[in-house]
């Protein structure tokens, strides 16, 4: 898994269109929270879900890939120092 998440995020660092419709997004979202009001404390709570959550994926991405840097370390550390 973490082999396989390194991979996408070669991908989609390296992508234009992906990292635009990101930032695009994220300004969408930002704005919109900035011009609530201040009793728009549900519209803001909502706004603030849907931009946490525009990260996710990339947050897991990188879990993945620490994960799969863990095992690796594991492995290796098992194939050098043998049984005790």
């Amino acid at each position: 898994m973490g082999q396989e998440a390194e991979e996408f995020l070669r991908v989609t660092k390296d992508n234009e269109y992906f990292n635009r419709v990101l930032a695009e997004l994220d300004a969408e979202l930002t704005n919109a929270m900035r011009n609530l009001k201040p009793e728009d404390t549900m519209k803001f709570t909502i706004l603030k879900a849907k931009l946490d959550c525009l990260y996710d994926p990339m947050r897991r991405i990188a879990e993945d890939i620490s994960a799969g840097e863990r095992a690796k370390a594991r492995m290796d550390g098992k194939e050098e120092g043998g049984l005790l």
